[in-house]
């Protein structure tokens, strides 16, 4: 159904379930999710500030998450939210190579 999409939650416990954590990621496959710094470049390119997200709301919780109220550990119950990162068009990366021109990187590699 997700060919060639991937979620995954940012939790401190690999490969639990993601009901335990209060934030899902549906992803593209172009990046390592077990890959940090890749990760922080996902996160930090493809997370939009106030849209493409889905909250649920009263969703099971644990106290290993320290981002909960004290009532809502109480009821076992928390907002979930799940971000929508993926692209409807494959974008490029965000660098320098993909980012400029040949004849823009040139004259910058000459003048480092």
């Amino acid at each position: 159904m997700f060919s060639g999409y991937r979620l995954f939650h940012v939790h401190p416990v690999p490969a639990i379930h993601p009901a335990y954590s209060a934030n899902v990621y549906l992803v593209d496959d172009d990046f390592d999710p077990t890959n940090l710094h890749e990760v922080v470049w996902a996160l930090s390119t493809r997370v939009h500030p106030v849209g493409r997200r889905a909250i649920f709301d009263h969703q099971r919780v644990i106290r290993l998450p320290q981002c909960y109220e004290e009532e809502e550990y109480i009821a076992s119950k928390g907002a979930k939210v799940v971000f929508d990162t993926l692209q409807s068009k494959r974008q490029l990366h965000a660098s320098f190579a993909q980012g400029y021109p040949p004849e823009i990187r040139q004259r910058v590699i000459d003048n480092w």
